[in-house]
């Protein structure tokens, strides 16, 4: 049930097996945050609409994250970012089923549409929602099991004790 972020690394692929896997992540991003942007006009905060939000993030990515609301909820109504993030959990705290993040896809059908694309499925920073090695390794374990082909050891998200204890994991279980 944890959202795991993935890269695809590869010289050579063939785009047509993530083609529709990233439309329907796409889809869900963007009902999830049009949802979120009526949300926060019924409560009278001002905001743009998703394509222009959209706009806005260009060169950022096809996708509005709810850090992206927030930061134009802050920007638009002089918010304190933490507040616009707790109306945020709020409001997502009604969110119809469907906008859950239990419908995205799983890791397993995300790492397989990689491999079938040609490229290498990467965990990256697996160090980012967990700062104590034994749930971090638990996880990685775990969706090791579907087919990973590496982990992401430096990141600034990780601290050193992280990236020292990943390199070693990454070392002895054969990843890149």
């Amino acid at each position: 049930g944890e959202e795991i972020h993935l890269l695809g690394y590869a010289t050579k692929f063939d785009p047509a097996p993530l083609e529709d896997f990233t439309k329907a992540i796409r889809n869900w991003y963007k009902n999830r945050a049009t949802f979120l942007i009526a949300r926060a006009k019924e409560k009278g905060y001002l905001i743009e609409s998703y394509d222009q939000l959209l706009k806005k993030r260009r060169g950022h990515g096809p996708i509005i994250l709810n850090y992206d609301i927030a930061r134009r909820l802050v920007y638009k109504n002089q918010l304190p970012l933490s507040v616009a993030r707790e109306n945020i959990r709020a409001w997502l705290s009604g969110v119809p089923a469907n906008l859950s993040r239990k419908h995205l896809p799983h890791p397993k059908a995300a790492i397989r549409a990689i491999h079938q694309a040609g490229g290498l499925a990467i965990l990256a920073h697996p160090g980012r929602r967990y700062t104590k090695l034994s749930p971090l390794f638990s996880i990685i374990k775990e969706i090791a099991r579907f087919g990973i082909n590496g982990i992401e050891v430096f990141s600034p998200r990780h601290s050193q004790e992280q990236i020292k204890a990943l390199e070693h994991f990454g070392n002895k279980n054969n990843f890149i």
